[in-house]
C-alpha cells in the first residue's frame, strides 16, 4: 500500500509548537505522505523553523502567503496537494504515530469515505511529557460504522463522531473534489465545510481511540476573544439553521436554533465575567437580531432580560427556581 496522503498544516505565529507538530507527522509509521505547511503571514520564526524542518525531510513542502485566515491557508494546502487522501492538522496539535496507518487500513478494509478518531485535550505545559507517554501506550481501537443514510442525522444530533471539525480525520480527496473552505467565514469554517460534505453524503468509520492530541494554551482564549470582536461567531449556526428550514427538515433546524441561542447566552455571560466589553456589545446586537427571527421560541422575555437587564434576569431566575423547589417539596 503506497497511496499518497497529504497532511495540510495551516500555521500562524506557531513558532512555539510547529516543530512538535511536524515531528509527530514525520514520525508516522505510514511513510507515503506529503506534509504541506502554509505559513499564513506569521510575524515570528514559524517560517524559519518550517524551512529548517523541510531541509531534514523532503516530504515537507512549505509556502508563505500574506495573512488571510485559516480557511485560505487550508484552501491553498488543498490546491497544492496531490495525495489520494487528505488530513487537516492544526499547527499546535499532534498526531499519534499510528494515526495514518490505522485510519488508512480501516478505510481500505471498509471502503469508507472518511475515517475519524477522538481527540485528547492536553495543557500546553504538559504536551511533551504526556505525548511521549501516550505514544508508547497500547490502545483499543473499536470501530463504529455510520452509513451514508445516517450521516446527516449524526451531524445534527452530535453523536460523538467529531463531525463538526475537519481535524482528527482521514478524508478521501475525491469526496472533497473542488469544494473549498468558504472565504470570510473565520469562526466555524470547518463546521460549515463538514456540513457541505454531510449534505453530499458519505460513509464514516469512527473510533474513540484518542490519536489526535489537542493542545490547550492561553493564546487560544485570547485569540478567540479577538476574533469575536471582529467577526460574527454565530453565522454558521444561523446558516445551517436556515438551510435546514429551507430543506423542510424542521427538527434539525430547531436543534440549531436552540444550540445557537444557548451558546449565545453562555458566551455572553462568560464575556461579562471576563470584562470583554466589545464582545458583550456585539453579542447584545446579535441577541437583538435573534429575537427578530420569525421562528424565535416563546422565551423572548427571558432572553431580553439576559442581555439587557442581567440583574433582573438573576432575580427572575431565582424566583422561578424557588417556585420549582417549592413544588417539589409539595
Amino acid at each position: 500500500m503506497r497511496d499518497l496522503v497529504s497532511v495540510i498544516v495551516p500555521a500562524y505565529n506557531a513558532e512555539k509548537y510547529i516543530m512538535d507538530c511536524l515531528f509527530s507527522v514525520i514520525s508516522q509509521t505510514y511513510i507515503y505522505l506529503e506534509i504541506i505547511v502554509i505559513d499564513d503571514g506569521s510575524k515570528d520564526d514559524t517560517s524559519k523553523i518550517c524551512e529548517q524542518m523541510r531541509k531534514k525531510d523532503q516530504r515537507i513542502k512549505t509556502l508563505r502567503q500574506k495573512n488571510q485566515g485559516v480557511e485560505a491557508a487550508r484552501n491553498k494546502g488543498l490546491e497544492m496537494s496531490s495525495g489520494k487522501y487528505v488530513v487537516f492538522l492544526d499547527s499546535d496539535d499532534m498526531l499519534h504515530p499510528l494515526f495514518l496507518e490505522k485510519t488508512l487500513n480501516r478505510l481500505i478494509k471498509t471502503g469508507a469515505d472518511i475515517v475519524g478518531c477522538n481527540f485528547l485535550k492536553i495543557p500546553s505545559d504538559r504536551m511533551k511529557t504526556d505525548s511521549a507517554r501516550i505514544f508508547k501506550e497500547d490502545f483499543e481501537d473499536r470501530w463504529q460504522s455510520i452509513p451514508e443514510d445516517k450521516i446527516l442525522e449524526c451531524f445534527h444530533t452530535i453523536k460523538e463522531a467529531n463531525l463538526h471539525t475537519v481535524t482528527c480525520k482521514l478524508i478521501k480527496r475525491d469526496l472533497i473534489r473542488e469544494y473549498l473552505f468558504e472565504q470570510g467565514v473565520t469562526l466555524g469554517e470547518d463546521t460549515l465545510f463538514m456540513y457541505e460534505l454531510v449534505r453530499k453524503g458519505f460513509c464514516l468509520e469512527f473510533t474513540h481511540a484518542k490519536w489526535y492530541l489537542y493542545r490547550m494554551h492561553a493564546e487560544s482564549a485570547v485569540h478567540s476573544w479577538e476574533h469575536m470582536k471582529k467577526h460574527n461567531p454565530y453565522a454558521v449556526y444561523t446558516r445551517i439553521r436556515d438551510e435546514e428550514y429551507r430543506s423542510k427538515r424542521y427538527e434539525y433546524a430547531q436543534m440549531w436554533e436552540g444550540r445557537y441561542l444557548t451558546t449565545l447566552c453562555e458566551k455572553y455571560w462568560l464575556s461579562r465575567k471576563q470584562h470583554q466589553k466589545i464582545v458583550c456589545r456585539n453579542l447584545r446586537r446579535e441577541a437583538r437580531r435573534a429575537m427578530l427571527y420569525k421562528n424565535f421560541p416563546n422565551s423572548r422575555i427571558m432572553f431580553f432580560l439576559t442581555f439587557y437587564c442581567p440583574p433582573l434576569y438573576d432575580l427572575c431566575a431565582k424566583i422561578i427556581n424557588d417556585i420549582r423547589k417549592g413544588k417539589k417539596r409539595c
